[in-house]
Formats: C-alpha cells, structure tokens, sequence
C-alpha cells in the first residue's frame, strides 16, 4: 500500500477511535473503563493499533492478536472485543442501545475524506 494512503488511514482510524470514546463516555456507558479503553482501529490486514488493554477501575483487561481481514480496497476497521460490546451497542433486552461503534464511523465521514483528500494532496 502506497506509504500516503498508510498515512491517511492511520489518521482516519485514530480519529474513528477518538470518536468512539467520546461517544461512548458521553452516552454514560463506562463503569470500569474496559470497554472503552479496549477500542482500537486497524488497518485492513495489519494488526489492531494496540495490543493491549486494561480497565481504568478493577482489574480486567484483554489484548489483541492476529491480523484484521485484508479487503481488495485499503480500508480501516474501528471496533473492540470486549464481549459485551455489541450489547452496548445495539442493546439486549434490559439493556437500551448505545451506539459508539457506528457513529463514530459514519457521522464523521465528511472529516474522514477530508484526511483522504489532504494526505492525497499533500503527500
């Protein structure tokens, strides 16, 4: 992959994952901070950003191995694997949805291809 391209992704995914825990602090669903601190992006094909995580109170933690799946298109992945994610994120049935994942990829897509544009630009 063209180094500028790497460039531009790697950006996308920080922002994506910034994004992500804001959205989720602001929805109010951090208790121990595991979930939160375990959202990362990865660019398809390479490993997550981090390899590690931990809760900011208690002691949980977990980790990431292994590559995300490479797509034919350069792409970016934001996300997490703490097992109770997606029912924060869609809800289960005493639990409302609050949704992090999702927004914070598709409510900033005008930022995002204004980084693609830019590091393409600008090299």
């Amino acid at each position: 992959m063209p180094e500028v391209l790497e460039k531009a992704l790697t950006e996308i995914g920080i922002e994506a994952e910034a994004h992500a825990k804001e959205i989720i602090t602001a929805k109010g669903a951090v208790d121990t901070g595991l979930l939160r601190n375990s959202i990362t992006y990865a660019i398809g094909g390479e490993s997550a950003a981090i390899s590690e995580y931990k809760a900011s109170k208690g002691d949980g933690s977990g980790s990431y191995s292994g590559n995300s799946p490479k797509k034919s298109q350069p792409c970016v992945y934001i996300g997490t694997n703490v097992k109770y994610a997606p029912f924060v994120e869609a809800g289960a049935r005493s639990m409302r949805p609050r949704p992090f994942l999702r927004p914070a990829a598709e409510d900033f897509r005008q930022e995002y291809k204004k980084i693609l544009e830019d590091n393409l630009k600008n090299g």
